[in-house]
């Protein structure tokens, strides 16, 4: 994540804020959709990118979900982040929770490809689970995320839900 204009100690905080929000959002979350085996796409920035949160970037991620939508596949989770203060501001993180079931899906790898093109040092990010542990692997080409979406396919598996507390 790039936050020109910050000192090092503000681009600190404003991680860690990131990752506390992001720690107590998936702990509201007992199962996306319980039984439903699904994936998670996720476009990361190269370490030249505009900050997340920048206009320009932010237009990249919604129009990466309506186009993935556009194509008849659901995604039924679109992170977004808000900041709790003055001109604090937010939006989308750039992830995408997606049926495994359209992991084959070519809208999946057009997406992708098109985010790593965008800009040299990007990545995108696949996660699924298989025998009931998180596997996330990382694709820096549009052959690898194929690779990847492929593997998914084959060895994804439904979430176990979290006990009860």
């Amino acid at each position: 994540m790039s936050m020109k204009g910050l000192t090092p100690a503000q681009q600190e905080e404003v991680e860690r804020a990131f990752a506390a929000n992001r720690a107590f959002q998936e702990s509201l979350v007992k199962d996306h959709v319980p039984g439903r085996a699904e994936f998670k796409l996720v476009l990361v920035q190269a370490p030249g990118d505009q900050p997340i949160f920048s206009p320009t970037v932010q237009a990249e991620l919604l129009n990466t979900k309506r186009a993935i939508e556009a194509q008849g596949v659901e995604v039924s989770g679109f992170p977004y982040m808000v900041m709790d203060s003055v001109g604090g501001g937010g939006g989308a993180v750039g992830e995408y929770i997606i049926p495994l079931t359209a992991a084959l899906a070519p809208i999946i790898t057009g997406v992708a490809g098109a985010w790593l093109h965008g800009l040299f040092g990007r990545k995108v990010r696949v996660e699924f689970y298989e025998s009931g542990q998180l596997k996330k692997l990382d694709a820096n080409t549009a052959d690898d995320v194929s690779s990847i979406m492929e593997l998914a396919a084959r060895l994804g598996e439904p979430r176990l839900l979290k006990s009860p507390e």
